[in-house]
């Protein structure tokens, strides 16, 4: 569906890229994780990957047909309408659906991100609460039908129940409709269950790709990276030293 072959960004005046011979593919249903430490890349590199930024080095393939959408960091202050149905069906109607077809489509789309549109439909979207306004924002992004969903740190201000619903609502998704999903995310702890795979940034490169529990446990590549184990894997092998057998994804049920 994506996929990038060597591909670098230099911003102007800047005395290095800040994407470097990057390469790799999104399947369909793929829900892939970027991680880095701040400064690595990731913001970068999804903008390559909607669009919003071109690359300066390599290629970057999009399927035939595939449509991209992008919620950057606080979606939310991006809302302009004067009701939260109005704002979403927004992206259906530049795309050329009329109203009705439009109307359809954002109500599905806020279904799909667990609000009631009956409920949130008719408010203003500054009036949602801060876990509502981000699914309302993505829930904008999803009402365009991509084939691809980029998310640039969802999870950032929200407390865990509301983490926790929106993973659990980015999964279902990925699953439920072959959408593939890219997240940038500091949240570990959900990357490590929930992503099917996970590329490590440093400095613009990759440094490490694979299955996210085998990346995130290998202590070596996170140091080099500089970042922080999860706090589930950490516990895990703790848990596993006295002797009982314990999964990552059964420790983070506990400490949610």
């Amino acid at each position: 569906m994506i996929a990038v072959s060597h591909l670098g960004h230099v911003y102007p005046e800047a005395s290095r890229p800040s994407i470097d011979d990057v390469s790799f593919s999104v399947a369909p249903g793929e829900m892939l994780g970027i991680i880095g430490s701040s400064g690595s890349g990731k913001s970068t590199l999804l903008q390559l990957l909607a669009g919003v930024l071109q690359p300066t080095a390599g290629q970057l393939n999009v399927g035939a047909g595939c449509t991209v959408g992008m919620a950057m960091q606080f979606p939310e202050e991006q809302f302009f309408e004067d009701t939260v149905l109005s704002d979403v069906e927004f992206g259906p109607r530049v795309c050329g659906l009329n109203r009705m077809d439009a109307r359809s489509r954002a109500t599905q789309s806020l279904m799909k991100m667990d609000l009631d549109p009956d409920r949130v439909g008719g408010m203003s979207p500054f009036s949602l609460t801060g876990d509502e306004a981000r699914r309302a924002a993505i829930a904008g992004v999803l009402a365009i039908e991509p084939d691809c969903l980029i998310l640039d740190e969802p999870t950032v201000g929200l407390d865990g129940r509301s983490r926790d619903l929106l993973w659990q609502n980015l999964t279902e998704l990925a699953q439920d409709r072959e959408l593939s999903v890219v997240v940038a995310s500091h949240d570990l702890d959900e990357m490590a269950v929930t992503c099917d795979r996970v590329i490590i940034l440093r400095d613009g490169r990759i440094v490490a790709e694979g299955p996210p529990l085998d990346v995130l446990a290998d202590q070596e590549v996170l140091a080099a990276a500089r970042i922080a184990a999860p706090r589930c894997v950490e516990l895990a092998e703790v848990i596993r030293g006295s002797g009982m057998q314990v999964t990552p994804a059964q420790v983070l049920e506990v400490i949610r």
